[in-house]
Formats: C-alpha cells, structure tokens, sequence
C-alpha cells in the first residue's frame, strides 16, 4: 500500500514539475515574439523607417495587435499541452511581461535614436509646447518612460486576461476529441 502512494506522489511530482516546464517554455518564447512585435512598433512609431503609408499602416497597427494578442495564444499552447487552466494563465502572464520587459529594454538600447527623432517630431513638439515644460529632450524622455511603465502595465493586464481567455480555450480544446 505505501509503495502505490509513493508511485502516485512521485507520478503527480513529475507530472506537475512537466506543467511548470510547459508554461515556462510557451511563456518564454512567445514572450521574446510578443516583445519583437512591441519593439518594431515602437520603432515604426518613432523613427521615419517605412517609405509607404500603408506599409506603415500595416506593420504599426499589425504589430500592435500581434504583440497585443500573443499572451492568449500562450495560453492556449500551455493549457493544450499541460493540461491544466493555471499553467495556460502562467504562460500568459509571462509572455506578457516579457513583452513588455523587452519594449523597456528596447527603447533604453534606441534611446539617443529616439530622443533625436523626437526632437524633429511635429506631435511632440506641439504636445511640448503646450506642456509649459522648458526643457525639450527631458519632456521626450519623461514622456517615453510613462509610455513604458504604461507598457508593463499592459504586459500583466493582457497576460493576466488573455492568457486567462487563451488557457480556458486551450484546456477545451484539449477535452474535445
């Protein structure tokens, strides 16, 4: 009788140590995509790179609502293959702070970039001036760093809620046959 509780702990032990593998994988990758995703919008939104409007368009508004919408698929994938709504919610929540860690670090990296355009920037120059602020380069960064505290924000309330979404639909889709 002891060794059947003990099979069945060690069982449950490996089975629950291969879940949290399973959402630190999803979570990690789609993470890193969801962050590339986050940067090349915060490129494109910022630096004069794209020649056409619409390619413009395309990419800026494609790439916020890929990165916006990875954490539910990270969901899926980890509530598919674990089995279990909770690791499906970890992977979520994880891929959405790495989302948004990665922007964060993203913008430190481009920051002399960025300060530079934003200077030249028509928008920020009026939002500037009507600030009452007198100093342009600390108004940019000040106005980059509350965007990226909006960012991490962003990264928990979209991994926490579609990863949450993404979880429950990939632990149905696991049960149908």
């Amino acid at each position: 009788m002891r060794e059947r509780a003990d099979a069945l702990v060690e069982f449950r032990t490996q089975t629950a140590a291969e879940g949290r593998h399973i959402a630190l994988h999803q979570g990690t990758f789609w993470g890193l995509v969801c962050g590339g995703a986050w940067s090349l919008e915060l490129i494109l939104a910022n630096l004069d790179l794209v020649g056409s409007r619409i390619t413009f368009l395309v990419l800026y508004y494609g790439s916020t609502q890929v990165a916006f919408l990875l954490p539910g698929l990270a969901g899926i994938m980890a509530a598919c293959r674990a089995k279990r709504i909770s690791r499906g919610i970890e992977a979520g929540l994880l891929c959405g702070m790495f989302g948004a860690l990665t922007i964060f670090l993203t913008y430190i990296a481009l920051s002399s970039l960025l300060l530079q355009a934003g200077q030249h920037d028509p928008g920020t120059i009026r939002e500037f001036q009507q600030s009452g602020l007198v100093d342009m380069p600390t108004f940019i960064v000040g106005d980059y760093l509350a965007a990226m505290v909006a960012h991490l924000w962003i990264g928990l309330g979209t991994g926490l809620a579609l990863g949450a979404v993404g979880a429950v639909i990939g632990a149905e889709a696991r049960k149908t046959p």
